[in-house]
């Protein structure tokens, strides 16, 4: 699908202008990297401001814009009387099924190509790692090369697609 308009909101990191979410079609929605970090946008936010960052490989998608009690978390004491902060699993489990019923869980589409998507952006600053749905890796490449990025000098801060 060919992304035909921008919006002029960055997420809180640095990185492009995110695309509107025209990506998404039968329950799914399509992954893109944004600052070296892989991000879904979420289709049900026509402002397209929802976004959130999620691990390759990962299934499924439950905004958490809309459900905010997927980023719950509680505090669980330690035995020397300090505290963790955790995941409220119930109350994740809980927006999760909530979403499903409402049709709102997304499976998330990756690339076929990821791995060579990110070999192309590992050569660049972390701000500058940035890829769209469509991009070929050969789009990639030319604009490395039109930044004078070299391949013989990768950014040692990227380890397996994550920015230190």
């Amino acid at each position: 699908m060919p992304i035909n308009e921008r919006v002029d909101q960055i997420d809180s990191r640095p990185g492009i202008p995110l695309p509107l979410q025209d990506l998404a079609y039968d329950g799914k929605v399509e992954a893109m990297i944004n600052a070296g970090r892989w991000i879904v946008r979420c289709p049900d936010d026509p402002k397209g401001i929802h976004c959130a960052e999620v691990e390759f490989g990962q299934v499924s998608f439950t905004c958490p814009g809309c459900y905010p009690d997927m980023l719950s978390v509680k505090h669980k004491k330690r035995d020397d009387d300090f505290y963790d902060i955790v995941q409220d699993v119930d109350k994740r489990v809980k927006a999760k099924d909530e979403a499903k019923k409402d049709g709102r869980e997304y499976v998330i589409i990756f690339p076929d190509n990821a791995s060579e998507i990110m070999d192309a952006l590992r050569q660049r600053p972390a701000v500058a790692m940035n890829w769209l749905p469509g991009e070929t890796t050969e789009f990639l490449q030319e604009e490395n090369a039109a930044h004078a990025v070299s391949d013989t000098k990768p950014d040692v801060s990227i380890i397996e697609g994550m920015v230190d």
